[in-house]
């Protein structure tokens, strides 16, 4: 993957991110909570390697549809099977979700 201006946008944008994030804790860090999110970051940047390899024939808005089904019947499952699934949310958690999955699927298509 070569370094052009949207690559470097996009760590540039990763970094702010990092900085909203990590700039208001609430609590204590916790190790098992690092490692986690270590490995997320870890499996999203092989995904996005070799996605970008594997998925060259197929259009890109099939590829956002495949993931984001995919995405939710694992956690549907996983919340079902663990009983922790809840939709009682209120209204302003409800646009919190709309708008990280909406400025997440723009970020997706701008960058990539």
């Amino acid at each position: 993957m070569k370094l052009t201006k949207k690559v470097i946008g996009a760590i540039l944008v990763s970094f702010i991110g990092l900085i909203f994030v990590l700039g208001k804790t609430s609590g204590d860090i916790v190790p098992i909570g690092i490692l986690l999110a270590f490995g997320a970051a870890l499996s999203y940047s092989i995904y996005t390697l070799f996605g970008d390899h594997i998925l060259k024939d197929i259009p890109l808005l099939i590829t956002i549809a495949m993931v984001c089904l995919f995405a939710v019947l694992f956690f549907l499952t996983v919340g079902l099977v663990s009983d922790n699934v809840q939709f009682n949310f209120t209204l302003n958690s409800w646009l919190s979700v709309i708008g990280i999955a909406v400025v997440s699927m723009l970020g997706f298509l701008a960058f990539f």
